[in-house]
């Protein structure tokens, strides 16, 4: 029996979990493309390509997609291969939100034509590389003309806590070139959200107070008027270098 057989339409959200590897498992189950009238499509560790599509293609408009896979390295197509097929959507979806990819690389990212879009979560690996943003050609393609919030996930997977050196100065610098081209371009943006809790036990006094960062960009961009969110430091800083001494011993 597949996870499908108990989908009840008509629905809004259809939320799958780890529901099969291959289109073989499932073909049958989908109606013509553009049909179902869902709206809001979660997904969890599922990344078969061809299932992915015709998932995709099922409903008429999505105006949510949500994806979070845990485990896995991927290498650098499966992100544009999920923004290819969500193309088809670019014009009702307004939140993306993809979570815990492990990739090696970022690949080839173009969100220009989500007119729609007003919230984008990403992994954090999908936009680093050793010299910032550097790299994209043109960094309008991560900003589409409404995107109000983008968000960036550190978080690796279940099995995997976050260290200071997770947000070092690469990912300060990251942040800060997204910044201040969405400035430049005079954007929409005007939230980025970091999603970034280190573990105490995976620190060392060495890699610093994270927070000096973050809130270092946050100080920077306020006159600009993009607000930078971070979480709340757990200690001050001088009670977590501490923390994090004892805990090294």
């Amino acid at each position: 029996m597949s996870a499908l057989d108990d989908i009840q339409c008509p629905l809004q959200t259809l939320v799958l979990a780890g529901v099969g590897e291959t289109w073989d498992d499932y073909e049958g189950y989908f109606e013509s493309k553009r049909t179902a009238p869902f709206t809001s499509l979660e997904l969890h560790n599922y990344v078969d390509p061809e299932t992915f599509d015709h998932l995709i293609n099922w409903p008429q408009s999505l105006i949510i997609f949500r994806f979070v896979y845990k485990g896995l390295v991927h290498d650098s197509t499966i992100l544009p291969m999920i923004l290819k097929g969500l193309s088809v959507h670019r014009e009702t979806l307004k939140e993306i939100d993809i979570r815990s990819l492990r990739i090696r690389k970022r690949g080839s990212l173009d969100l220009s034509k989500f007119s729609a879009l007003r919230t984008l979560t990403l992994p954090q690996a999908a936009i680093r590389c050793s010299d910032g943003l550097a790299a994209f050609d043109d960094i309008r393609v991560l900003l589409p003309s409404n995107l109000l919030t983008f968000r960036l996930d550190y978080a690796i997977d279940d099995r995997h806590d976050e260290s200071a050196k997770d947000f070092g100065e690469n990912e300060e610098q990251v942040i800060r070139t997204l910044a201040l081209a969405a400035v430049t371009a005079k954007a929409a943006l005007r939230t980025i959200e970091i999603e970034f809790i280190p573990s105490l036990s995976k620190c060392k006094v060495e890699d610093g107070y994270p927070w000096d960062r973050m809130n270092r960009i946050k100080e920077e961009m306020e006159p600009h008027g993009i607000r930078v969110v971070c979480p709340k430091p757990p200690l001050p800083k001088e009670e977590w270098l501490l923390a994090v001494a004892a805990g090294n011993r």
